[in-house]
């Protein structure tokens, strides 16, 4: 209950601020239709695309797993996932709804660990080369420091911390710290705090395992496969973001609209408010002004719904569909479990 009244908070905050901004700038539902029905209709169809090329990497990722799941369902889990890291600051959250899902398919929880963990990593990391090479731009030819600055201070920050931990589990670093091992102890008792303290330290030796012997779990064919949808997800946020706010699609122009909607997100990721609310569209307001030269509230309130509100809204609904198969799936394996002993006790 607590996590749904989170979620809610979150969700509610979101809109508020979009209502809020449209009242405060004046923006009606005229002003949105203006854009026109075949932009926002052609933008929605691309950040669905988005969503499913990521959940065709995640395929690709988990594959190394052996995991009992195929296309359909791995980028149906990774979507309904989303929903969560859209209802929280940094967005986070959603690397707990995957592992979940990857362990009820037979994954080892260290292995699985360290897959979702290059995800985020991969996501770290492209996004900084696009930040820092958007952020040179910005300073060459528009002196614009405030912006670059910021975002060059929040992808530093999270790149430093991601990299010490994928250095660290090269060198099998981590570990259970001895105090932490007396506080589960004594929480939970010498004999259970025992068998969780070996749990955890088993994981964490599959998790060194994967880390140190990552080349075995992918293929040459697959790397490549998860680069190339990595790329088309950077091209996708960007012709999206030209769509809306540039009015049509120029490929000499997609790379400054890319810059926009990076530089946008992780600005609004700084964990301030919940999902970026109120950040988002403030950056994407000032890049519009200073850069394009231009400022329309009316497209940054319609970017702000296309990138965030319909993502939620088809993760939200992914996810009631998850929630539902798994809960079938559980009560068809209490089924047969029953008749299995039935036919067994005769």
């Amino acid at each position: 209950m607590r996590t749904n009244q989170i979620v809610a908070a979150g969700v509610g905050l979101s809109i508020g601020f979009v209502v809020v901004y449209s009242l405060l700038f004046g923006v009606s539902f005229e002003d949105l239709a203006s854009i026109g029905f075949t932009t926002l209709f052609a933008s929605c169809i691309l950040i669905f695309l988005r969503l499913v090329v990521q959940g065709l990497r995640f395929h690709l990722l988990t594959r190394g797993l052996c995991v009992r799941s195929g296309v359909a369902s791995s980028v149906l889990a990774r979507i309904s996932s989303e929903f969560v890291s859209l209802s929280t600051p940094s967005f986070v959250g959603g690397e707990a709804v995957r592992l979940a899902w990857l362990k009820a398919r037979g994954a080892e929880l260290g292995r699985a660990t360290w897959i979702i963990f290059l995800e985020i990593y991969l996501d770290v990391v492209s996004t900084a080369l696009v930040v820092y090479a958007s952020a040179s731009y910005l300073l060459l030819y528009h002196r614009e420091y405030l912006l670059a600055s910021l975002a060059v201070l929040a992808s530093t920050t999270t790149t430093t911390f991601f990299t010490i931990i994928y250095l660290f589990s090269k060198k099998r670093v981590l570990g259970i710290p001895n105090w932490l091992q007396k506080v589960i102890r004594f929480i939970l008792g010498e004999s259970r705090g025992g068998r969780v303290i070996t749990s955890i330290d088993k994981n964490l030796l599959l998790y060194y395992d994967s880390a140190t012997n990552t080349n075995t779990l992918f293929t040459y064919k697959r790397t490549i496969g998860i680069l190339l949808c990595t790329a088309v997800m950077i091209l996708l946020s960007g012709t999206i973001t030209q769509l809306i706010v540039g009015d049509a699609y120029d490929l000499i122009e997609l790379p400054l609209f890319t810059s926009g909607f990076y530089l946008t997100l992780v600005v609004s990721s700084l964990p301030i408010t919940i999902g970026g609310s109120g950040i988002s569209e403030l950056v994407l307001n000032h890049f519009t002004t200073n850069i394009l030269g231009f400022s329309s509230w009316a497209k940054v309130i319609a970017w702000r719904i296309i990138t965030y509100h319909i993502p939620l809204a088809i993760s939200g609904l992914s996810l009631a569909v998850l929630s539902y198969k798994e809960l079938v799936q559980q009560k068809i394996k209490h089924i047969y479990i029953t008749l299995r002993h039935c036919v067994y006790l005769r």
